[in-house]
């Protein structure tokens, strides 16, 4: 599965290329999870949580107004994204 190692990490501060390293001890305890997510037709919350950062957009850097946000969601969310497009592909 091809995954980018971006600088930014999700709230649990773990980088892709950890989760490749571990690949071989997580691929059986994911695969029950993401099979249980996609049976069930639900997405642990634990997913779901976002860090949000703010990247400057242009003009004046004091006001919020010229920040948009940026939600970087946890690897294992990505990868479950991933796991569902190839499915549903």
């Amino acid at each position: 599965m091809d995954l980018r190692n971006s600088y930014s990490k999700g709230y649990d501060n773990l980088s892709v290329d950890i989760i490749k390293n571990c690949s071989t001890q997580l691929a059986r305890p994911l695969s029950i999870i993401f099979n249980k997510s996609i049976e069930n037709g639900t997405v642990p919350d634990e997913l779901k949580v976002a860090k949000i950062i703010p990247i400057y957009k242009s003009e004046d850097k004091k006001l919020i107004s010229n920040y948009r946000p940026i939600s970087v969601l946890p690897v294992f969310s990505k990868i479950l994204e991933k796991v569902l497009y190839n499915r549903l592909l």
